[in-house]
């Protein structure tokens, strides 16, 4: 899906995602815990779609739904597709 790896950051801590996502540099997934006070803010929002079942929710989050990047909207059409499956 994403062709150019190389150009993309990946966080493997969870506040580190968050703290990329509020700089306005990509999206991430998040949990209650982890994004409610963002969320409830409106720095965040969650975009639309499932919501992952587990002992945890998560969210797809950004802090601007109005303008998704083409990688930005293939990302969340690709989760939307795993969720279901």
């Amino acid at each position: 899906m994403l062709d150019d790896l190389d150009n993309h950051l990946f966080f493997n801590r969870t506040h580190l995602c968050i703290d990329a996502t509020l700089r306005g540099l990509g999206i991430a997934i998040g949990d209650h815990l982890s994004c409610g006070e963002h969320l409830r803010s409106g720095r965040l929002f969650q975009l639309p779609g499932p919501v992952l079942p587990g002992r945890e929710q998560y969210h797809l989050l950004t802090p601007d739904t109005t303008h998704l990047s083409r990688p930005v909207r293939q990302m969340r059409d690709w989760l939307r597709k795993a969720a279901k499956n």
